[in-house]
């Protein structure tokens, strides 16, 4: 139907630079295995502190308006490691039931199916 002529007058052909890359060039020197960049679970780590603070902060300042607390500082951190650890059950809870309401109707599904296909 088209050849590669009248593709090319239809639409215009934009050219890719073609780097090359020797071994030499190479970021994964030869014969060894890729790993972790440095720092990357640090970075993760300080960005969980930092989720975790950020969250006791804002509950433990929601706390101060409704009650008195003396000291609350302190229990910004647990308060927030708590919040994330809560978080993360509820996430694991919702998806073991997802799972389990899948594989409810995929057994359903196949019974069905061998009943269709024993009449």
């Amino acid at each position: 139907m088209f050849d590669d002529t009248s593709l090319a007058q239809i639409s215009p052909q934009i050219p890719v630079p073609q780097v090359p890359i020797s071994p030499a060039q190479s970021p994964i020197p030869p014969g060894s295995t890729p790993t972790l960049p440095d720092g990357l679970v640090d970075q993760l780590l300080a960005f969980i502190y930092t989720s975790a603070h950020w969250l006791g902060g804002l509950i433990v300042q929601f706390l101060e308006h409704i009650l008195p607390l003396q000291g609350s500082e302190k229990l910004v951190d647990p308060i927030g490691y708590l919040t994330i650890l809560t978080i993360f059950l509820i996430l694991t809870e919702l998806a073991k039931k997802i799972t389990w309401l899948v594989i409810i109707v995929g057994w359903v599904l196949i019974v069905v199916r061998i009943i269709l296909e024993v009449k």
